[in-house]
């Protein structure tokens, strides 16, 4: 998530809590018979005697807001892009950039060469707070899925910790097709 979307959310979190707050104590005291609590000028301007130009600028505002969050969201949930576009590992002589799209790629070509049979599409690294998340789609042989699972976890966690000490999480092994067993060995 960038800084700007975590910006925007806090900041819409926090003022729908202060908002639901007031309500909350306005309700309370008008609950009681004592109290008398007129809404103000604005507000029954805008409930009481609609007009365009009260209605259109709150409606405005309430559109550009929504369309603003939800382009947000969208751009959090894209599918197929890479979170981080390079890992930089640095100590004081000096520092290493690592292109995530490099090695997405080379795990592939890694997976292709230790899971006989299997055609790797797609490989996918997030970076998550404990770690790494990978996710990995192929075609692959309609055997044994979960050793399949099994051996690519291992041989990924290997790569990542041996490449750059990173720490895979967790491992998502998504079949697109699955290749018949004598096919998957020639």
């Amino acid at each position: 998530m960038s800084g700007a979307s975590r910006a925007v959310a806090a900041a819409a979190g926090i003022a729908l809590i202060v908002l639901a707050a007031a309500g909350l104590a306005r309700q309370a005291a008008l609950a009681s018979d004592d109290v008398v609590w007129p809404s103000s000028s604005w507000w029954a301007r805008l409930t009481c005697d609609p007009s365009w130009g009260t209605t259109g600028v709150a409606a405005a505002v309430a559109a550009a807001l929504a369309v603003a969050l939800l382009v947000m969201a969208a751009r959090q949930l894209a599918a197929g892009t890479s979170s981080q576009g390079s890992i930089e590992f640095s100590d004081e002589p000096g520092s290493a950039t690592l292109s995530v799209a490099g090695l997405e790629r080379a795990l592939q070509r890694r997976l292709e060469a230790v899971l006989p049979g299997c055609r790797v599409t797609q490989v996918e690294l997030r970076r998550g707070v404990e770690g790494w998340l990978v996710r990995v789609t192929a075609a692959l042989p309609g055997v044994d899925m979960v050793g399949q699972r099994e051996r690519a976890a291992t041989v990924l966690r290997d790569d990542l910790r041996r490449i750059g000490g990173l720490e895979l999480v967790r491992l998502d092994l998504v079949a697109t097709s699955l290749v018949a067993v004598d096919k998957a060995r020639r």
